[in-house]
């Protein structure tokens, strides 16, 4: 086999690929490949077959020449999907001149006989709000949070994982008691009685999978909690978004305020609307043109800066898993460079991931609206039409959760690696076949701890908001009119809502940070045991034992040795 050619480091790994004509890894078959052993390499099929795996190479650098034109000459790493970045750009200032030009809230007042101090009066209790609630409940949830996921789960992370479904279990059940006692009747016993029965059926099935879980959940949590800075950018990013939430809002307001003026004017100046409610009806129509492209705008900037969290911990924790040097601080290199990365070379693949997502989701609200507006219409041919659109928001759906599913998975390639968006859809599910785990990836048991942590979070910061207010003066934080149990039911509200903020925002970095631990240890299992021996090996052990044909064996004897066969 000839000399394999040494490609750039493009975050975690230093890729490189074998450039003979000998039948190189890549033309070989996976199935033929080789044999990874945590500590110790072992080549099943000789060179002249086509070439196995060097110690700690990863499947990725084995199957794949393709990654070798990702790169310049100079080994400096290349901007991906760019006209998808320069066409966000485009849209993203478009947007802003729409803002800018016909932005509004709606009509001014006619006039305003108020006091003036009586607006002074309102920003006074907003900015005490701000400084004795809303803070103060950002830093107590970041810390709670990050408590939680530093230090308790990782003590007992299986205890954790049964808890939060057996939580799980019990909420369903008072959820369906509730349902029982509010409707009696036959149907609501029979139909919630099968709810909670197919729910308890579900948790039998999945109550073997826990330590499966556990132990990625433990591996991304200790990754997570020495990179800690990652969840900061994770709120800046998600602040940001909920920032342009507001302005999309301000924006199409105006384009709609403005649409149905014209449609008034249009409408009075037709001679067979005169005397008649036609205006009226004419002003309450639905441009589907201008909706489209502003729910487009609303949802591919939204996505775009979420998933820019996804590729930024992908990039993160690939590096904890396969360089831990340079993974082990708040603002480590790994967090700079990653962030630095999903910017610049990763961001056109974000964009381009963003972009198909938002079409689905534009096409399924405008689906429902079209049906409401069916089912509400007095046209004989209604029902048919909002049968049809009800089937088209269901296919819409359908397409919705695809889309998001092979995003999770593409994102961390495009983290790692720093592939083209499809290029890393279809780069990891050939990983997955290669290694026989395509039913591993479709459970998901981490989400319960995290959802669990998350209420849990919010409940408690709710309390102390609430625990503030009772602290201040009567009146103090809300005004007169609102005093007593009133005031302190708003500050819990209010403490619940920021915590819930914060808890979910950090919780969606940990799934991400699940995801990249199982395509790190399906690529590269030799170099995260190398970096993190322990906790390889309890996922080795756990993965055997809920999965015995996912291809990983673990000897018997100490020092212990697993191994992927592929």
């Amino acid at each position: 086999m000839t000399q394999g050619k040494a490609l750039a480091q493009y975050g975690a790994v230093t890729v490189s690929v074998d450039d003979g004509d000998d039948g190189g890894g890549s033309s070989m078959p996976p199935a033929m490949a080789s044999a990874v052993t945590y500590g110790e390499a072992t080549s099943l099929v000789p060179d002249a077959v086509g070439g196995g795996t060097a110690e700690g190479e990863s499947w990725i650098k084995a199957h794949d020449v393709e990654l070798a034109e990702n790169d310049d000459v100079d080994g400096s790493p290349r901007f991906q999907d760019v006209p998808f970045a320069v066409l966000f750009y485009l849209h993203l200032a478009a947007m802003i001149y729409v803002g800018v030009s016909f932005g509004t809230w709606g009509e001014p007042a006619a006039s305003y006989e108020g006091d003036a101090s009586d607006s002074d009066f309102g920003e006074t209790h907003l900015s005490r709000i701000v400084y004795y609630l809303v803070l103060p409940s950002v830093g107590v949830s970041f810390a709670l949070t990050y408590t939680g996921t530093a230090v308790i789960i990782p003590l007992c992370p299986e205890t954790a994982v049964k808890a939060s479904v057996v939580s799980s279990l019990v909420t369903t059940g008072i959820f369906c008691l509730l349902v029982i006692i509010s409707a009696p009747g036959i149907l609501t016993v029979v139909g919630t009685g099968a709810m909670f029965a197919f729910f308890a059926w579900y948790v039998k099935k999945v109550w073997r999978l826990i330590p499966f879980a556990a132990a990625n959940l433990k591996t991304a949590l200790v990754g997570m909690s020495a990179n800690w800075g990652t969840y900061l950018i994770a709120l800046a990013f998600t602040a940001t978004s909920s920032v342009w939430a507001v302005f999309w809002m301000y924006a199409a307001n105006g384009v709609f305020t403005r649409e149905e003026a014209e449609d008034k004017l249009e409408a009075e100046d037709n001679l067979e609307a005169v005397n008649t409610d036609d205006s009226y009806a004419a002003a309450g129509k639905i441009h589907w043109g201008p909706l489209f492209l502003l729910l487009v705008s609303l949802y591919w900037t939204s996505m775009v800066l979420l998933n820019m969290i996804q590729t930024t911990v992908a990039g993160v924790m690939g590096t904890w898993c396969f360089a831990k040097e340079d993974a082990t601080t708040c603002c480590s290199p790994a967090v700079t460079s990653s962030l630095y990365r999903t910017c610049t070379y990763a961001f056109g693949s974000v964009c381009l991931g963003s972009l198909m997502d938002a079409i689905i989701k534009a096409l399924r609200v405008m689906a429902e609206m079209a049906k409401n507006q069916s089912r509400n219409s007095d046209d004989e041919c209604s029902g048919g039409a909002a049968i049809l659109f009800c089937i088209l928001e269901c296919i819409l759906r359908m397409l919705e959760d695809i889309i998001e599913y092979f995003n999770q998975w593409a994102y961390v390639f495009v983290g790692m690696y720093g592939y083209s968006y499809i290029e890393s859809g279809r780069k990891v599910m050939e990983l997955f076949r290669a290694r026989g785990w395509t039913a591993i990836i479709t459970d998901d048991l981490v989400g319960y701890v995290l959802n669990v942590t998350a209420v849990m979070v919010a409940i408690v910061s709710g309390l102390i908001a609430l625990a503030i207010e009772a602290w201040t003066p009567s009146g103090y934080l809300f005004g007169d009119d609102m005093e007593g149990a009133g005031a302190g039911w708003a500050a819990f509200f209010v403490g619940v809502i920021i915590g819930l903020f914060v808890s979910s925002v950090m919780m969606n970095v940990i799934k991400g940070a699940v995801n990249t631990v199982v395509v790190c240890f399906a690529d590269a299992p030799a170099k995260l045991e190398a970096n993190h021996p322990q906790l390889t090996y309890d996922m080795a052990v756990s993965w055997v034992s809920v999965f015995p044909d996912c291809g990983v064996h673990v000897p018997p004897k100490q020092p212990v040795a697993a191994t992927v066969v592929v």
